[in-house]
């Protein structure tokens, strides 16, 4: 079982049909539905058979009652959530341009937290009864330094570059990372310009402590690392339709691969070939993924089998 704690939000995504004129209004289209980067992790393990427990703060408003229901459709264990009454489930706008790229968004996230380190204090036992643990840096810093005193394979989404400093402190206690390139270079101070640069940078992560170095480079692929092997792997040529969700479904397939004991080198054409299921069809989490899918994915791009 894997036990993921984090954000959940609702979702409102705004698709501009032109490219984006500021300060004034654009045609588009405007979508809802439910995210946060742990969220999104969850539910991407829930689609390839994956018991997960997903543990998150929460309001009693009409979004977060939705999200409940939502997630046990997905065979996702919400039970030992933090429910707070009179709050509204965390919410992210965001606003994408004519290619599907971001240009904006605003994050009401604020209910995080209320998810303190005495809550997951009453929640231990279910945490170490997992097989592995997910996180992402929405957390507070001092719940993110407790729950790393857990002798469990850690696995950290980043989130963003403001919040990767969260876990400075504790680097000597993840197990697996994904940062993109600039989150690599805020935790090393290493100008990422080339891949033995990516290396260096790689080699002092290492050299902290994490196990695992996955630094993921948008449509130049990933870089992964640990001490046994490295080596750069190339975005297959794919036609991206929505990016949104891409990341976290990539901590999704390594997640995925650790519990499956994969070798780094396959963990991250898993969560590569993840992305690639992610970034080609509409949505934050892909409703039709499962493991045939990526199975047939990752034969496709890379000629290796789950």
């Amino acid at each position: 079982m894997i036990c993921i704690i984090g954000g959940a939000n609702i979702d409102i995504q705004g698709f501009s049909y032109n490219s984006i004129i500021l300060n004034d209004s654009n045609p588009g289209k405007i979508e809802k539905g439910f995210g946060g980067v742990a969220r999104n992790i969850t539910e991407n393990l829930s689609h390839l058979n994956v018991k997960t427990k997903f543990i998150a703060p929460i309001g009693d408003d009409e979004f977060s009652v939705s999200l409940l229901e939502y997630m046990k459709k997905k065979n996702v264990d919400m039970s030992e959530s933090l429910i707070i009454p009179g709050e509204s489930l965390s919410t992210y706008l965001s606003v994408l341009n004519d290619e599907n790229e971001m240009i904006v968004a605003i994050s009401s996230m604020s209910i995080l937290e209320k998810l303190k380190i005495e809550f997951i204090k009453e929640k231990e036992k279910y945490i170490k009864a997992s097989d592995l643990l997910v996180i992402d840096t929405n957390l507070r810093q001092d719940v993110i330094e407790y729950i790393s005193t857990f002798d469990k394979k850690i696995i950290v989404d980043l989130v963003s570059t403001t919040k990767a400093k969260k876990i400075k402190n504790v680097l000597n206690k993840i197990h697996s990372i994904k940062p993109n390139k600039i989150e690599a270079e805020f935790l090393t101070g290493i100008e990422i310009v080339d891949e033995n640069s990516m290396k260096l940078a790689c080699e002092k992560l290492l050299s902290q402590g994490i196990k695992n170095i996955f630094i993921t480079l948008g449509k130049d692929g990933v870089f992964y690392m640990n001490e046994k092997k490295y080596g750069l792997i190339n975005n297959p040529n794919i036609n991206a339709i929505d990016i949104t969700g891409a990341g976290d479904a990539f901590t999704a397939g390594i997640a995925y691969s650790i519990e499956k004991d994969y070798d780094i080198e396959k963990t991250a054409k898993v969560a590569l070939s993840m992305s690639v299921i992610n970034v080609t069809n509409l949505g934050t989490c892909y409703q039709n993924l499962n493991e045939d899918l990526l199975n047939t994915t990752l034969k496709k791009y890379f000629n290796i089998e789950l």
